[in-house]
């Protein structure tokens, strides 16, 4: 395991990171403190100013910085409340798929026989299936909203870290110090988790960090499909979804939750690969 001490001192000097943690930790306040930042209520409709454009534009309003939609609600407040929307998912979410996959993982790898076969042909047949096509189908049999949503998309993510844990485990298991444990009689389960899951624990904070960003993009397809957040409700998605038929005429409704989700995820994914260049030993000399 690399020492605690040794991964900040490298985080520290590394610029993808540092950059990527100033995007996450504003995108992180933004949403946690959406009630208190936004102007408005995200529900706040206002029909004699609907479709105004940006501050900077020609017609727009100092109130409304960057314009209204078609009901007359404020752009940058269901933008703020949509990046709460966004985090919520993507960290419950992640939760649920990270727990199941590295459970199955564990088990997997380390007992082999027909444990192995069974949760890893699951996962083959599970990613066989595309993924929206699977997730769109499970909303349509148990209905949309936030909890479904957030069970789907959990649900439809534990492959990843299964098959990861798996081959770690499998790596691990072998080693000369858990043979010595096992010499001194060390039970299975602590086994397990004092001394094969912390070592995958490297990998894994990379792939939860970059399962974050697809996850995010997977709510907002949802959402613009119809089968994710529903209107009122902010998201992303949704907004983009309803932006749709006004993009001639009010091209800030799309522009402005895109570029969000466009810097959310750029966040996300330099954050990931700079946390994969601190972590994995084999680039030291890269």
């Amino acid at each position: 395991m690399i020492k605690g001490s040794n991964v900040l001192r490298k985080m520290r000097g590394n610029k993808m990171i540092l950059f990527s943690s100033i995007i996450l930790v504003i995108t992180v306040l933004v949403g946690t403190f959406a009630n208190l930042i936004a102007p408005f209520s995200p529900y706040h409709q206002e029909l004699e100013n609907k479709l105004k454009p940006p501050l900077w534009r020609g017609a727009g309003t100092r109130i409304h910085f960057l314009g209204t939609d078609h009901l007359g609600r404020d752009v940058l407040s269901r933008i703020i409340y949509g990046v709460r929307v966004s985090l919520l998912i993507g960290i419950l979410a992640v939760t649920i798929s990270a727990i199941f996959g590295i459970f199955l993982g564990l088990i997997a790898g380390f007992y082999g026989g027909i444990f192995d076969d069974i949760i890893m042909r699951i996962a083959d047949v599970q990613l066989a299936i595309p993924l929206i096509l699977l997730a769109i189908a499970v909303i349509v049999v148990l209905g949309s909203n936030v909890n479904v949503l957030i069970l789907v998309i959990g649900l439809t993510q534990w492959m990843a870290y299964a098959r990861m844990v798996r081959g770690e485990t499998l790596s691990l298991r072998e080693k000369d110090f858990i043979m010595s444990a096992y010499a001194v009689g060390a039970s299975d389960l602590r086994i397990i988790l004092r001394y094969i899951f912390p070592n995958t624990l490297a990998s894994l904070m990379v792939l939860i960090t970059l399962n974050m960003a697809l996850v995010i993009v997977l709510e907002a397809g949802l959402s613009f499909l119809g089968l994710g957040i529903q209107p009122p409700e902010p998201s992303l998605g949704t907004m983009l979804s309803e932006s749709k038929n006004y993009i001639s005429r009010a091209w800030w409704l799309s522009t402005f939750p895109g570029l969000t989700i466009m810097i959310i995820i750029m966040g996300i994914n330099l954050f990931g690969d700079g946390l994969r260049d601190v972590l994995d030993p084999r680039l030291e000399n890269y």
